[in-house]
């Protein structure tokens, strides 16, 4: 008999949910990515090569797999990582992810941000029930059914300390124990219940705006989120304003100098990730051209902004 802790135990978990279709894989202990190897360090740095890569755990997500045999190796040569599932298409899965930081006596503090944000989407009927876990740090990860396009990830998608787990991006699942605690299933603390598919009112909270000819970022309205200051929405508008042909290449441009606006502390990373995410899938660019925060246009960008 496995049990809970052991790597028979997270085998038979992960196991389970690659019978469920969900992509599996394995983070550090720290939540974050297993080191890539050299040749992956230096030869795979955009979206459509790391997709490809057939290295057991190099590049994050995107070594999630549903093989057994991939799975096992993992699990076994990092038996004290965290077991984690790529979001999105890839999966099938949507996940509403409440970061709650404050609790009194055990509950949630009233005016804790997360817990706002969840309580008004409760009340506007926006979280239909669905297969739910708990969090390490006391929060939930809500699991719907994907309901297809594409859907952004990003943190504060759906409104302070709520963020969406979706396309290109990953949770950690149960019954992965990291340093602030263990992850768990609620209810019975099976994790093998039917999905509810993700409603089409809080998909559209991450689903990218079609953009109509070059109608720019006037039009539309995720800018008016807290943490996007005028010169990033200037350098939003850059990007959505750009003729087709130019828009990777204006891209950079707008990635170096937000690289620069977080050097100078005006603004965190994370927000300069998810705008220039968003604007730049709403003219036009694929995820694959984008990239992320460390790899491809964006993170070219970045960095190069970062160092300036």
């Amino acid at each position: 008999m496995v049990t809970r802790g052991c790597p028979g135990y997270l085998l038979e978990n992960a196991l389970a949910y690659a019978g469920r279709g969900w992509r599996v894989f394995v983070l550090s202990a720290t939540k974050s990515p297993l080191r890539n190897c050299g040749p992956c360090r230096t030869e795979h740095t955009t979206p459509a090569l790391m997709e490809v890569c057939t290295c057991l755990t190099c590049h994050g997500f995107y070594a999630a797999t549903t093989v057994p045999d991939r799975i096992t190796q993992m699990v076994f040569d990092h038996p004290a990582g965290l077991l984690a599932v790529r979001t999105g298409a890839a999966s099938g899965l949507a996940v509403v992810d409440v970061d709650i930081a404050t609790f009194i006596q055990g509950m949630p503090a009233g005016n804790d941000p997360g817990y706002q944000t969840l309580c008004n989407l409760d009340r506007r009927r926006l979280l239909p029930g669905t297969l739910m876990a708990a969090t390490a740090s006391g929060g939930l990860h809500f699991y719907y059914a994907h309901p297809g396009g594409y859907l952004l990830s990003g943190a504060g998608k759906f409104g302070p300390r709520v963020d969406s787990k979706a396309d290109a991006g990953y949770v950690v699942v149960p019954p992965s124990v990291g340093r602030a605690g263990a992850y768990r299933w609620t209810g019975d603390g099976g994790g093998d219940h039917p999905l509810t598919t993700m409603p089409d009112q809080l998909a559209a909270f991450v689903r990218p705006a079609v953009p109509s000819g070059r109608t720019g970022v006037s039009k539309v309205t995720p800018w008016t989120r807290p943490g996007v200051s005028s010169r990033l929405t200037g350098l939003m508008h850059a990007v959505l304003d750009a003729e087709e042909g130019t828009r990777n290449d204006l891209f950079h441009w707008a990635a170096k100098k937000a690289g620069e606006m977080v050097a100078a502390g005006e603004v965190p990373e994370y927000v300069v990730v998810g705008a220039l995410t968003d604007a730049g899938l709403q003219a036009g660019l694929t995820a694959a051209e984008i990239g992320n925060a460390t790899r491809g246009t964006l993170g070219s960008g970045l960095r190069k902004g970062l160092m300036a």
